[in-house]
């Protein structure tokens, strides 16, 4: 069974403007809980980082979903 990375309800900081090699970051934006609302902040990431193994929260349905444990009640089809 593969296992993830724990993700994380906080923000991740700092911003990162700049990567080590000297190359802007990639921006985007991450989710975390702030006074019980899942709110975006800026977050950047440098090439060639596995930006699927991270620690932030990528959308705000995976915010709800892990930080405030909310389903959704949409319609799935199978």
């Amino acid at each position: 069974m593969k296992v993830g990375p724990i993700k994380s309800c906080m923000k991740i900081l700092p911003y990162r403007s700049m990567c080590p090699s000297g190359m802007p970051s990639q921006f985007t934006l991450r989710w975390f809980v702030k006074a019980g609302m899942c709110c975006a902040y800026p977050f950047g990431y440098c090439h060639g980082e596995l930006v699927f193994n991270e620690e932030a929260i990528k959308t705000k349905k995976e915010c709800e979903e892990l930080c405030l444990g909310k389903i959704d009640s949409g319609n799935t089809f199978f």
